[in-house]
This record gives C-alpha cells, sequence and structure tokens, in this order.
C-alpha cells in the first residue's frame, strides 16, 4: 500500500483540516478568508483560502521578511476535494521555499508527481503536529 493510500482516510477529515477546524475556521464560506496562527516564539503561520470556479483551494505559509521582502518557507498549496459524505482531504499542488530558491509542481504536463506528492502529505502531517505542539491559535485577519 502506497504513503498516498495510507494518508487519506474518506470516513473523516484530514489531519490538516481537522486541525484547522479546530481552530474554529470555516470550510463554508466561498469568500477569500485569511487567518493567522499565533504562538509566542514561533513563526506566524499564515492560512488563505478561496474559490476559483467549483474548486477550493487552500494556501498554507510561514513568512518571514529578508531584505524588506517577504520569503515564504515554506508555503504549500492545497486543492480541496469534498467527498459525499461531506468529508474534506487536501490536494497538494506545490510547495515554495524562498530561501533556497525551490519551488516544486506536484501537477504538471507530465502528468502527477507521486513521489513529491506523497512527501508534501507526509510533511503536512508532520507540520500540524508540530504547530499542535507549539501552541498555534487562530487570530482573525479579514
Amino acid at each position: 500500500m502506497s504513503v498516498i493510500s495510507n494518508y487519506y482516510n474518506f470516513d473523516k477529515d484530514s489531519h490538516l483540516v481537522n486541525f484547522l477546524k479546530s481552530q474554529g475556521i470555516n470550510f463554508e464560506s466561498r469568500d477569500h478568508v485569511d487567518f493567522k496562527l499565533k504562538s509566542k516564539g514561533f513563526m506566524d503561520l499564515t492560512i488563505e483560502m478561496w474559490y476559483e470556479g467549483k474548486n477550493q483551494f487552500l494556501s498554507i505559509c510561514h513568512y518571514f521578511e529578508q531584505n524588506g521582502d517577504l520569503m515564504k518557507d515554506p508555503e504549500i498549496l492545497y486543492k480541496l476535494h469534498r467527498h459525499d459524505n461531506g468529508t474534506i482531504q487536501e490536494d497538494p499542488q506545490f510547495i515554495q521555499q524562498d530561501p533556497v530558491g525551490s519551488y516544486k509542481v506536484v501537477y504538471s504536463k507530465q502528468g502527477c508527481n507521486l513521489k513529491l506528492k506523497a512527501e508534501l502529505l507526509e510533511f503536512t502531517k508532520m507540520w500540524i503536529k508540530n504547530l499542535k505542539f507549539q501552541g498555534h491559535k487562530q487570530e482573525l485577519i479579514s
């Protein structure tokens, strides 16, 4: 069984969606919404969610400033999938890490990079675990 099939359990929301819902983030809004999760001593986490047509997207990013520029370290963009039973799963689209000049895309004209997709799903799981441990809490931006 692959890492990808081990990650998804369509009977319940993903780790990421569960964590964000526990922070009071509403996945039903069709508006462009953004939030910050903060924890003293750690980098803020910026979360943006929006629709493009029928597709819902979620961006999660740590930003820091370097020479007056905002740097993403990292940003992962997810496409959200809603299942018939109401659960939501994320599908990583890309990861960007400005400090090292890295931008990796999961889906391209050549198809799906399954290795990168599996890595990003595992990274997401670890990231959420760390955010919980660090005590990140929501602060409404807009």
